[in-house]
């Protein structure tokens, strides 16, 4: 960047999670994902949402692979909670 008064150059390093051009935190991921699978709001009105709210803009194939790895990250998850609950005298759920 360019300071527009001294006209001195800055610039930062590039994270070291970083790996694609574009990078979107953990909160905004969690924060899509819960609009759109707790809150049952459609894909196109979360990108609405994300961007009237934090000015971030994305398509609705974004938020589908944020998803996509927010559920493969919680596969081993889902294995150790299935085979706990094979030998669970009861399991109260609704």
């Amino acid at each position: 960047m360019v300071c527009t008064h001294s006209g001195s150059k800055t610039s930062g390093s590039f994270p070291s999670y970083g790996t694609h051009p574009v990078q979107y935190g953990s909160r905004i991921k969690a924060y899509l994902s819960y609009l759109v699978h707790y809150q049952l709001i459609p894909y196109e009105r979360a990108v609405e949402a994300c961007f009237d709210l934090f000015g971030v803009s994305l398509s609705p194939g974004t938020i589908v692979n944020i998803t996509h790895n927010l559920s493969n990250k919680l596969t081993m998850f889902q294995e150790v909670v299935k085979n706990a609950l094979k030998f669970e005298p009861i399991i109260q759920n609704d």
